[in-house]
């Protein structure tokens, strides 16, 4: 009898990556050592970051003093002033995004030595009875119709490799985000904005294929009604619709709606949607920057570097299964 399934929590989660990634990760901290050295120069240094915050203090003060002189009718000494604060300032822009390109290339070289599928089927096996069955640099089409609050003019800019998997050795699960970009208004009117979404596509009992329900979702199928069930926090939160009552209510019983409600008061942080027709359940949401791609900046030392990959690992993927909950607490798969 299926019943309901309280997921892993976090730390548990955590805890699980620990081993496996931590020591593929520090294999390539190290491996990494004395190229990174050769590239990294002085920009990692504290004098080049105390540099870079003086020249932006000596910058914006000179200008102020510009401004002063030129309220006092000095417009030599304003000049001055302003061509001393323009040059601080382009010497710490300079110095700014000079650090910031050779942090980016640091990252590049020390993914480079990972073994990502390695790390990638680790962090999705650590998921109960999650498997990864493949990875590729694939965008897929579904990119192009599955997203959260981007317009359907919006282009992509980047993406995420596309994951591909099972759940229980039998349900079919295919992910990936993209970053798009759209633009809006003319001449000095026109604006461009970013925005990161991604799409969890995953198969559903067949003997369900005639229930059809949607989350989050106030224009998806406009015939379904809207199910008030037994919790009215689950009902506030999860806007929950569906054609068949009885069905519903078998699936999200009292302890299912109670468990769902737990973490998505206290985890999920970031907005979704669900809706599940025939014999697939397809979740679009607003992702983080970077998301299910290894990426993590050097710290100040190797220690703090590998805790930080650990842990853009381990949240990227905690936040797949935090989103999968919905379905995974209940008695359903």
């Amino acid at each position: 009898m299926k019943k309901v399934e309280p997921i892993i929590s976090f730390e548990q989660y955590k805890a699980k990556n620990e081993e496996p990634i931590r020591k593929e990760v520090t294999k390539a901290i190290t491996e990494s050592f004395e190229e990174v050295q050769a590239i990294s120069k002085n920009v990692t240094k504290l004098w080049y970051k105390i540099t870079t915050i003086i020249a932006i203090v000596i910058a914006i003060i000179f200008v102020a003093l510009g401004f002063y002189f030129l309220t006092k009718s000095t417009t030599q000494t304003s000049t001055i002033l302003f061509v001393i604060g323009v040059v601080s300032f382009l010497t710490s822009a300079i110095m700014f995004f000079n650090r910031a390109r050779i942090m980016k290339k640091i990252q590049k070289i020390y993914v480079s030595h990972m073994d990502r599928e390695f790390i990638f089927k680790s962090a999705i096996s650590n998921l109960p009875e999650f498997e990864l069955v493949n990875f590729s640099d694939t965008r897929s089409d579904k990119l192009d119709s599955y997203r959260y609050n981007v317009p359907s003019d919006a282009t992509i800019v980047s993406s995420s490799d596309l994951f591909e998997g099972v759940f229980k050795k039998k349900y079919k699960l295919e992910f990936q985000m993209a970053r798009y970009h759209w633009t809006r208004g003319s001449g000095k009117d026109r604006r461009s904005y970013y925005r990161e979404s991604g799409f969890i596509v995953i198969d559903t009992p067949k003997e369900d294929e005639g229930h059809t329900f949607a989350m989050k979702m106030h224009n998806f199928l406009s015939s379904l009604k809207k199910i008030e069930l037994e919790n009215d926090k689950f009902n506030s939160l999860t806007k929950f619709r569906s054609n068949d009552p009885i069905k519903s209510r078998m699936m999200f019983t009292p302890l299912a709606m109670e468990e769902i409600v737990k973490i998505q008061k206290n985890r999920l942080k970031t907005p979704w949607n669900l809706q599940k027709n025939a014999d697939k359940a397809i979740f679009t949401f607003a992702a983080v920057s970077q998301q299910f791609i290894i990426n993590a900046q050097k710290a100040k030392t190797d220690a703090q570097t590998i805790q930080r990959f650990m842990d853009d690992v381990s949240t990227d993927f905690y936040y797949l299964y935090e989103v999968l909950s919905v379905l995974l607490i209940p008695p359903y798969f």
